[in-house]
């Protein structure tokens, strides 16, 4: 849960931005969901959120009562700053958008390295690949390293193809020839990937890779998603976030010296 507003020197701002990123990270919620999961008294949150009905930051529906927003919230960084501060600060707002942690995988000889990220604000979700997580390209072919695939000019032998793994109905096993190029052959390095399934650690990720101007692979945006109720019928909306978010890291990338 995110730290109570009072901890701030400007609680009321505090409490009223914290409303708007609640509801861009979770969606429509009723008045007693939002209240769950923002610290704030139910008397508080009812005036703080008239006063943004009235700015029309926020709208109620008449259908189900629920709160919806009206405006997204994006951080942007300024154009001077190093191409890690950059990513930083896309790691960050797509965090806050989505209410997951987001990773930053930066491509090695055998692995992809996960250099940098940015901690969601539920903190009682633990991921467990930290910073230094080495995720071999010759093991499971999760989101991320499918990137690697389609992107880097790998030389697979079909005797190397069983030691590649997948889920399947929470089960992993190997892929075959076949399930293998399809796979790989159906990625778009311009659209997002995501798993079809959880892991054993119930946490199932979506990628977006990053080129140079040459074609050459730059590093991995990763958002590990773990289980919500609502999760299959977001995941459109989730990939329309980071897609929004890649482009715009994508062109702050090429811009960099």
């Amino acid at each position: 849960m995110p730290a109570s507003p009072e901890s701030s020197t400007a609680p009321a701002l505090e409490r009223g931005l914290m409303i708007l990123e609640t509801l861009q990270a979770s969606g429509p919620l009723s008045l007693d969901d939002l209240a769950a999961k923002c610290p704030i008294p139910k008397s508080s949150l009812l005036r703080l959120l008239s006063t943004l009905e009235l700015r029309n930051y926020v709208q109620r529906r008449e259908s189900d009562k629920k709160y919806f927003n009206r405006v997204s919230l994006i951080i942007q960084a300024p154009q001077n700053r190093s191409r890690e501060e950059k990513i930083q600060f896309a790691l960050e707002s797509l965090s806050r958008q989505l209410g997951f942690t987001t990773e930053w995988y930066t491509p090695r000889k055998d692995h992809a390295h996960l250099t940098q990220r940015a901690e969601s604000r539920d903190g009682d979700i633990k991921i467990r690949a930290t910073l230094g997580f080495q995720r071999s390209w010759w093991e499971e072919l999760d989101a991320v390293v499918r990137i690697v695939h389609a992107a880097l000019p790998l030389e697979i032998e079909e005797t190397q193809i069983p030691k590649f793994t997948r889920y399947q109905n929470g089960k992993l096993i190997s892929h075959t020839s076949h399930s293998y190029h399809q796979a790989i052959s159906t990625i778009d390095l311009d659209q997002p990937v995501f798993d079809a399934e959880y892991n054993a650690n119930g946490i199932r990720r979506m990628a977006k890779g990053f080129q140079d101007a040459n074609g050459k692979l730059l590093g991995i945006l990763a958002v590990p998603m773990h289980f919500q109720p609502d999760a299959d019928a977001r995941m459109p909306e989730y990939l329309k976030t980071l897609q929004q978010c890649s482009h715009d890291l994508q062109t702050q990338l090429l811009q960099s010296p």
